[in-house]
């Protein structure tokens, strides 16, 4: 006689399976967050944060929270590739704005791109949630993967300062959202450059 209980799933089959659903649950959190089942597939992800995310600074609890270091950056990095780096002047409440191109239509203040100083941070999946969410993923900024350098001290035998490079999460302003914006608002201007003496960084970004 034919057994009438229903067969187990094959462990592809329930991968599979388990995937749609995470696909599922992510697009009804988020609508900011489309890749939520790719996130899922690791437990943890790396974040440059530069802007009023940072330790320090207003919206510093949205990374906190879901660090694995807690209040501490896993290190202090730079962007390997130079960016248009812009301050939106709100008082207390300004934020910085890292574009990869030049505002268009705007000449008022003639600055060369550069690497951006931040902090690395590592962080759960569903943390995206709230940070796409935060800065409007897809319209105000896009979520993309960069590279990092982080400096750190090498023995053999003696001391050496070498740079590791490493793939981060990135917030990158939209240039049809902010091109407009920047330009018409005269409290609005790029962040000036910091001097350093090292020859792989010369001047770069920090917001401050």
């Amino acid at each position: 006689m034919w057994s009438i209980r229903k067969k187990e799933a094959l462990p592809d089959q329930q991968i599979i399976k388990d995937r749609e659903t995470i696909r599922r649950l992510s697009q009804m959190t988020s609508p900011y967050t489309r890749d939520m089942a790719f996130l899922q597939e690791h437990m943890r992800h790396l974040i440059f944060v530069f802007d009023d995310m940072m330790k320090g600074k207003k919206n510093f609890d949205l990374i906190a929270e879901t660090s694995v270091t807690g209040a501490w950056p896993l290190a202090h990095v730079y962007t390997v590739d130079n960016f248009y780096f812009w301050k939106k002047e709100l008082g207390d409440l300004s934020y910085p704005i890292a574009l990869d191109k030049p505002v268009s239509g705007f000449t008022r203040f003639d600055r060369e791109p550069a690497k951006i100083w931040g902090q690395l941070y590592a962080i759960r999946p569903t943390a995206f949630n709230k940070l796409d969410t935060e800065r409007e993923n897809g319209v105000q900024y896009t979520r993309r993967r960069i590279e990092v350098l982080c400096p750190y001290t090498h023995w053999d035998p003696t001391p050496s300062i070498r740079e590791a490079v490493l793939p981060a999460w990135m917030y990158v302003g939209n240039h049809e959202y902010w091109d407009e914006q920047l330009a018409g608002i005269h409290t609005s201007k790029p962040i000036d450059k910091t001097d350093d003496p090292r020859q792989w960084l010369g001047k770069h970004y920090r917001f401050k």
